[in-house]
């Protein structure tokens, strides 16, 4: 713990663990949201809501997948559990309907386009 805050902000800090209050946290370079849960556990967010969703932690192989491809909307109806490792990228299905609902204008607008040209 020690080691860690001098690492990251140049001093060791207090004895206590600096735990942030429930559910607090960032969104990190990879897209996910890291929180800090009531136990002082670190956790993405996803994987908590989940796990919140099942009532129990998740157990090797699941793994939460992303439908709309987008880390840090952890919305519930947004998630789906996974038993294996799931390959990169989206279902083409949950990409339209993603698309649809908040990018119908800008693919109006390109599918105009593309008829413009035609």
């Amino acid at each position: 713990m020690h080691y860690e805050r001098t690492r990251r902000l140049g001093d060791p800090g207090p004895a206590e663990p600096l735990y942030q209050a429930k559910g607090s946290g960032h969104v990190g370079k990879d897209g996910y949201r890291r929180i800090h849960v009531s136990n002082g556990r670190r956790v993405l967010e996803h994987v908590h809501v989940m796990e919140e969703i099942l009532g129990r932690r998740l157990v090797p192989p699941e793994n939460v997948h992303h439908k709309n491809g987008v880390g840090h909307d952890n919305d519930p109806g947004n998630l789906e559990l996974w038993l294996k490792m799931q390959p990169s990228g989206q279902r083409v299905s949950d990409l339209m309907e993603y698309i649809a609902e908040y990018h119908a204008d800008a693919m109006a607008e390109l599918l105009a386009g593309r008829k413009a040209r035609v």
